[in-house]
């Protein structure tokens, strides 16, 4: 029981994902004048947006992550990410400020999930195949709000590209089945509006708002909604195919100095049993 607690304690500090309102993923402003908006072919984009996605082998970007409430800037973080086809991911994230509460690194490589919290001098490890299998036995998510918590911090937990499918790997046909697409164009780049389909986004975002490069298709920004909160993701400095000299410490750390823990994934029983609201998990 004390190791399916500590698994529930893990989605819980994994995917408390603030949420969003505004419609400029670049800025924390309000939608642009729709006297500036140009009509978009939506098939003709998408096709184009998935063309550009399958041309990346690899980026390496600044990350600035903005938090809002009500209008008002609430938190600012910064760092890096890295990504390498086909899900290969560094998150690495800082608060701003004297009394930062955040530095993270989040590692996705090709085994493990990693965790790093380098204030507590932390890491917590689990098994990405785990989780895939754990997510894949579930055939969708369980009813009740505690089954739909599980299934949706467990795809939060599987990677970004499962939690946020419009950064890369865009894949039109898994698009148009997991979300209403709108789509239109401004003149800092076309703006995709992504609403829910299935209720594992709906537990996470009441939609997300991507914004698109006009020249090179390639996602710039992501805006995280849900009532008078948000959270954006913006990604500047970007360098696409061009392997850092790094790269293997951003995917396989040095964790001699950290306290490592490896998180066991519950049996799939476990995660069924929380159909039934309010299960011992």
């Amino acid at each position: 029981m004390g190791k399916q607690l500590l698994f529930v304690a893990l989605l819980l500090m994994m995917c408390g994902v603030t949420t969003a309102r505004a419609d400029d993923p670049a800025k924390g402003e309000a939608s642009p004048s729709p006297a500036h908006e140009e009509a978009v072919d939506l098939d003709d984009f998408l096709a184009k947006w998935e063309e550009a996605s399958n041309e990346i082998l690899s980026i390496d970007a600044r990350l600035t992550v903005y938090r809002y409430d009500r209008g008002k800037e609430t938190g600012r973080n910064t760092g890096r990410i890295y990504f390498e086809a086909p899900g290969l991911w560094h998150l690495e994230q800082k608060e701003e400020g004297p009394r930062s509460k955040t530095d993270k690194i989040d590692i996705w490589n090709e085994r493990d999930v990693i965790l790093i919290d380098r204030l507590q001098r932390s890491v917590q490890q689990i098994s990405r195949q785990a989780l895939a299998d754990q997510l894949d036995s579930l055939d969708g998510p369980p009813e009740g709000f505690f089954g739909q918590f599980i299934y949706s911090s467990l795809v939060c937990l599987c990677g970004p590209d499962r939690f946020f499918p419009v950064l890369f790997n865009i894949d039109e046909a898994y698009l148009r089945q997991r979300f209403e697409l709108k789509i239109s164009k401004h003149n800092s780049g076309f703006f995709v509006t992504a609403i829910p389909k299935l209720s594992q986004d709906e537990d996470l975002y009441e939609r997300l708002v991507v914004l698109v490069d006009p020249h090179t298709y390639r996602t710039k920004a992501i805006r995280v909604l849900h009532t008078h909160e948000w959270t954006t993701y913006s990604l500047s400095e970007i360098k696409v195919n061009i392997p850092p000299s790094d790269r293997q410490k951003l995917l396989h750390p040095d964790l001699e100095s950290f306290t490592v823990e490896r998180i066991p994934v519950p049996e799939s029983s476990l995660a069924r049993s929380a159909k039934k609201e309010g299960e011992s998990l």
